[in-house]
């Protein structure tokens, strides 16, 4: 599917909460994630592992019929992990983000869990989906 109709399929569950429409998290990772933006403002380490996670959802064509709340939900769950890595907002590729650098000191805390646990080579483990779980409720869940 092209990103246009990635766009109007977007606009058609915003539009209506009743609506749905098909997505693939290859699609979705794709549209919220700026790899120049990423290589241009992380260090090589937090480069490689958004790469990681990047590559990890690209590799995923299974297509899902996903409503407003389902499609929020699953970006929602990609950021945290690239958020916990590195700061999304400097590759996000939308300026208007960068409302979430008022965050970032309440982040600290836990990127050292997760730079502890990228240097045992542990991403998408169990110790990484709990510190990403609570990392999503804490600062990605917005219901």
């Amino acid at each position: 599917m092209s990103i246009f109709t990635y766009g109007f399929r977007v606009n058609k569950i915003f539009k209506n909460e009743n609506e749905t429409a098909f997505f693939t998290p290859s699609e979705i990772v794709s549209a919220i994630v700026n790899l120049l933006d990423a290589k241009k403002s992380l260090t090589r380490d937090e480069y490689f592992f958004v790469s990681v996670v990047f590559e990890t959802y690209r590799q995923i064509k299974r297509k899902l019929l996903l409503s407003k709340c389902g499609f929020i939900g699953l970006c929602n769950e990609i950021i945290a992990h690239l958020d916990l890595i590195a700061p999304y907002y400097k590759f996000c590729g939308d300026s208007r983000m960068r409302i979430m650098m008022l965050e970032e000191d309440e982040k600290y805390e836990y990127r050292q869990r997760a730079k502890a646990i990228l240097k045992q080579k542990a991403i998408f483990k169990e110790e990484w989906m709990n510190l990403h779980q609570e990392f999503l409720e804490m600062f990605h869940s917005y219901t």
